[in-house]
Formats: structure tokens, sequence, C-alpha cells
């Protein structure tokens, strides 16, 4: 979510965060950046870790009924974000493949003028390996699996938040005691 204005022919322009360095509106802008995001993060991979620690350990055991443990917890799936000024009609969605290599970073992913996909690290700026299968359509990176649906053009933008929902989503995956 970011801070825009309408131009005199009614497009939608988006301002850079550092354009707005200074005032109340800069400092929130600060404070979502260097704190509440990355807070959000961190609590997410924990519930995510949470999550995903208590389940194996569920479903190592036996429900009252005699039936093997399921998922006591069940948690979101990763947010992924089209950016508004995205001229292709592309929408990506993510899933966790492989908890151990969530670290609590979000990702930005780009498709270049030549058709390649590129991410990289939203925190540090840094590019992360991605695996792209064309036949699924589908980037892999980061311990998730990235499915893209649509057709994205050159320039579009979207960003990938593993865990940030992370905590608000945890919740009791049971219904009945007796599954306990």
């Amino acid at each position: 979510i970011g801070v825009g204005y309408k131009d005199g022919a009614g497009n939608q322009m988006e301002l850079s965060e550092a354009a707005i360095g200074g005032g109340s509106l800069g400092g929130l802008l600060s404070f979502r950046s260097e704190v509440l995001d990355k807070t959000q993060n961190q609590l997410g991979l924990m519930a995510t870790s949470l999550a995903q620690s208590f389940n194996q350990q569920h479903a190592a055991g036996i429900d009252l009924n005699g039936n093997p443990g399921g998922d006591f917890f069940s948690i979101g799936q990763p947010r992924a974000l089209s950016n508004t000024n995205n001229t292709g009609s592309g929408v990506m969605s993510a899933t966790i493949s492989d908890f151990s290599q969530l670290n609590g970073s979000d990702y930005d992913v780009s498709l270049d003028s030549s058709g390649q996909y590129k991410v990289v690290n939203h925190g540090t700026g840094e590019a992360v390996m991605a695996s792209y299968d064309g036949t699924a359509n589908t980037l892999t990176f980061g311990g998730m699996t990235v499915q893209i649906s649509g057709v994205p053009a050159a320039g579009d933008r979207f960003q990938i938040q593993p865990t940030r929902g992370a905590a608000q989503t945890l919740a009791v995956a049971i219904t009945d005691t007796a599954q306990i």
C-alpha cells in the first residue's frame, strides 16, 4: 500500500516513499517500513513455525478414536499483491512448500522486458534465486511456490508476503475434542 495522487488525466500515480521524507506522513511511512512491517513478518514467522511444529507433533499421535492425528492449527497462505500500475492480466498466488526456508522477508517479483522473472528480497534489495517452471507457470523461491495466472506484461510488479498475515490467520483446525 502506497501513497499516490491522480494526475490531470485521471491516472493514478504512485509516489515513492523516498519522495516523502518528512512531516507526519513521512514519519508514518517510515514507522511502517522500518518497524511495523518487520514486526508483523516476524510475528507471522513465529506463528507459522508454531503451527508447523505443533501440527507435526500432533500428526505423530493418535486421537481418542484411534485415528492418526491431523493438523491441529490452520494458517493462511502467503499474500500476493499486484501493483496497481500493472498493465498485464497477470495474477500471482503463493503457497508454502518448505516451512524451513521461510525467513520473515517479503519479496518483490517483476517481469523484465526479456520475459524473465526477477525476484528481490524487499528488505535487503538482494536478488533471490528463483526457479521458473514454464509448464506449470510457477516460480519457486524462499520456501514458496508462486502460481502465475493470466499474462503479466513486461514491467509488471508484484509483492509476495509469506508470513505478514500469518499471526492473524492462525486458528484451531479441529472442531471435536476427541480429535486431540
